[in-house]
């Protein structure tokens, strides 16, 4: 068979393919899925350093809302969520979750106190150094917004703490 560019059916076919191209560019394909923006801030930078130094294969950074409970006036206790990031491992070796603790301690991190009360999981623990903020649970792993709970699993979370309060400096 032969091509024949002026027959109409073969004009309207092209038309039609033209249009759904432009249709396509302008709309978008349909159903397509698109990744959440990760923003490089002060808590994507805390994970990769920790990814770094601990030299632990993460998944990679997701944003997470963190919960973050702090002290208020008149022994009073915060309950708020944090807007942060988080990555998550499984199948690790006790040296390899040890290393993720020392990282904070080595780093003079403060243990954030109220965080105990918090779960009834035991291994939850809250950290904090200037306006950042820290929860690691042991235990456990994220994949996909599915949480899981296994022996040798880690959750790191990290956010800015939005009340954060500066101590005044003195001068002497």
């Amino acid at each position: 068979m032969k091509f024949d560019y002026k027959n109409p059916l073969w004009i309207i076919a092209l038309i039609l393919l033209i249009a759904g191209g432009v249709y396509l560019v302008l709309e978008g394909l349909p159903n397509r899925e698109t990744k959440p923006v990760i923003e490089v801030d002060a808590a994507y930078e805390l994970l990769e350093q920790i990814k770094t130094e601990t030299e632990i294969n993460f998944t990679s950074i997701r944003n997470q809302e963190l919960p973050w409970r702090m002290g208020g006036e008149n022994n009073t206790v915060i309950d708020m969520m944090i807007s942060g990031k988080t990555f998550s491992q499984v199948n690790l070796t006790e040296e390899q979750r040890d290393s993720v603790y020392f990282f904070f301690t080595e780093n003079s991190w403060q243990t954030e106190t109220y965080i105990a009360d918090m779960s009834n999981i035991e291994t939850v623990r809250g950290y904090e150094k200037g306006n950042l903020i820290c929860l690691i649970e042991n235990g456990a792993f994220t994949e996909g917004g599915v949480r899981s709970y296994f022996e040798t699993g880690i959750v790191v979370s990290c956010g800015v703490n939005p009340q954060y309060v500066a101590p005044e400096e003195t001068t002497e």
